[in-house]
């Protein structure tokens, strides 16, 4: 397995396990909360918030294994 093919082997697996962390009902209370406070920016904005906080928690694990 090559060093590409195994980092989305790995991709899929955080992707759905990320997607399964919240339950459909969650996801539409986020959304519908979203555009009713902003319509498509809303969403948007929901969506960049979400990006930024696994961003965040993954650079800190990879700083936390780099440093210990």
């Amino acid at each position: 397995m090559t060093e590409d093919t195994s980092a989305q082997a790995g991709d899929s697996a955080a992707g759905k396990a990320l997607a399964g962390a919240l339950s459909p009902e969650a996801l539409d209370a986020l959304v519908k909360d979203a555009y009713a406070n902003g319509g498509a920016l809303g969403a948007q904005e929901l969506l960049n918030r979400m990006t930024r906080a696994v961003l965040e928690r993954s650079l800190e694990t990879e700083m936390t294994h780099h440093l210990g």
